[in-house]
C-alpha cells in the first residue's frame, strides 16, 4: 500500500493509517476520538501527551492534526505492525491490520466467511478469486465463470467502439494493445 498523500491532512488522526518498520500498515480507528486519547497514550509511552494543549481536545487534535500524525508515524516506524496490533488491543483501542490480497487469502474470517471461492481457470486449472460478497437466501448469487485473462477482450471492446480489424491489427504492431 502506497501512503496516501492526504493522510497528513486528516482532521482525526486517531482515525487513520500508519506505516509499521516491517512496512505493514496499521489502521487505527478511533471514531470516538475522545474515548481512547488516554489509552493511546498509554500505548505509546507518551501520558503526558493527554494533557497537552496540542492534543488535549478533540478540535485541538484536529488543529494540530499534522504534527500529531508525524509524532504517531514516528512511534509505528520503529515497530512491528503485530506488536502494534497487540499493544492496542490490550488497551482496548480499535485497530487493524491493513491487509493486501494475499493477507486476505490466508484471513481466518475471510475463510470463516466464505469470501472467496474456487472457480476452474481454463488456463490455470482450479483458481482462488474474491468470492460473492453478499449472501443472499432467497437470490443466492454464483459464479459462473473465471474471472478474464488481462486483455482477454480487448478486441471485442475495440469492436463495439467501432475499431475495424485492420485498426485492431496496427494498435498491436504499435505496441499500443
Amino acid at each position: 500500500m502506497h501512503r496516501p498523500a492526504d493522510r497528513l491532512k486528516s482532521t482525526n488522526p486517531l482515525y487513520n493509517v500508519y506505516r509499521c518498520a516491517d512496512g505493514k500498515w496499521l489502521s487505527l480507528g478511533a471514531v470516538q476520538p475522545d474515548r481512547y486519547w488516554a489509552s493511546i497514550c498509554v500505548v505509546i509511552g507518551m501520558p503526558r501527551l493527554v494533557s497537552d494543549a496540542r492534543f488535549a481536545t478533540l478540535d485541538a487534535r484536529a488543529q494540530n492534526g499534522r504534527a500529531l500524525i508525524e509524532l504517531l508515524d514516528g512511534w509505528f516506524a520503529v515497530r512491528k505492525r503485530d506488536d502494534c496490533l497487540k499493544l492496542f488491543k490490550a488497551e482496548g483501542v480499535l485497530c487493524a491490520p491493513v491487509q493486501d490480497y494475499t493477507d486476505l487469502a490466508r484471513d481466518p474470517q475471510v475463510i470463516a466467511n466464505d469470501y472467496t471461492a474456487t472457480v476452474s481457470h481454463p488456463i490455470h486449472g482450479a483458481m482462488k478469486q474474491v468470492g460473492i460478497p453478499a449472501k443472499l437466501s432467497a437470490t443466492p448469487g454464483e459464479i459462473r465463470f473465471a474471472a478474464p485473462q488481462f486483455g482477454q477482450h480487448t478486441e471485442e471492446v475495440l469492436l463495439e467502439f467501432g475499431y475495424s480489424w485492420e485498426e485492431i491489427a496496427a494498435l498491436r504492431s504499435e505496441g499500443a494493445i
